[in-house]
C-alpha cells in the first residue's frame, strides 16, 4: 500500500511561493478545494449551533424579533429543521464548487473566494469602527465558535492564495504549449 506524503502538499500550500513545476501547481490549485471544504465545515458548525440555540439565533437576526409575541415559539419550532436544511445546502454548494476547483483547477474560484472573504472582513471592521454592531453587542455567539470561524477563514485565505498561484502557473504552462 502506498503511503501518503504530506510534505509536497504543504509546500504547495505556500501562497507566496511560485510553484516549482506542473505537479506542484496542480497540488496548489487543488488546495483551494480543501480550503473551501474547511470553511464549509466551520459554517456547518455555526449553523448547528444556531439550530440548537434558537434564542441566540433570534437575537442575532434582529432584536425586534426577540420581543415579538409568538416569535420565540415559532423560531424554536422552525430553527432546528431550518438548520438541518441550511447545513445540507451549505455542504452541497461548497462541495460542488470544491469539486469544480479540484477537477478544473480554475483561477476564478480562488479569486472569488479571496474577494468575498476580503469584502466580508472589510465590512466587519467597518461595522465595528462605525458602531454599526453596537446594537447586537455583546454577541450571543460563543468565543470558541468565533475562533473556529476565524481559523477556517484564515485557512481559506491561505489555500485560496496558493490555489490562485497554482492556477495562474498552470495557465502559463498551457499558453506556452
Amino acid at each position: 500500500m502506498a503511503s501518503f506524503d504530506l510534505k509536497p502538499w504543504l509546500q504547495a500550500a505556500h501562497p507566496l511561493r511560485e510553484p516549482r513545476g506542473m505537479l506542484e501547481a496542480q497540488r496548489a490549485a487543488r488546495l483551494g478545494a480543501v480550503g473551501l471544504m474547511a470553511h464549509a465545515a466551520a459554517g456547518v458548525v455555526l449553523i448547528g449551533w444556531m439550530g440548537v440555540n434558537p434564542q441566540a439565533a433570534m437575537a442575532l437576526a434582529t432584536p425586534e424579533l426577540e420581543n415579538m409575541a409568538g416569535g420565540a415559539v415559532a423560531l424554536e419550532l422552525v430553527m432546528p429543521v431550518a438548520a438541518v436544511f441550511a447545513a445540507i445546502f451549505t455542504l452541497l454548494v461548497y462541495g460542488l464548487i470544491a469539486a469544480l476547483q479540484w477537477t478544473k483547477m480554475t483561477r476564478f474560484i480562488p479569486m472569488a473566494a479571496l474577494i468575498l472573504t476580503g469584502w466580508g472582513a472589510f465590512m466587519n471592521v467597518a461595522a465595528i469602527l462605525t458602531g454599526g454592531m453596537a446594537e447586537v453587542a455583546p454577541s450571543p455567539v460563543p468565543v470558541w465558535l468565533v475562533a473556529v470561524d476565524w481559523v477556517a477563514t484564515a485557512i481559506l485565505v491561505v489555500l485560496s492564495g496558493a490555489a490562485l498561484k497554482g492556477a495562474v502557473y498552470l495557465r502559463r504552462l498551457k499558453a506556452a504549449r
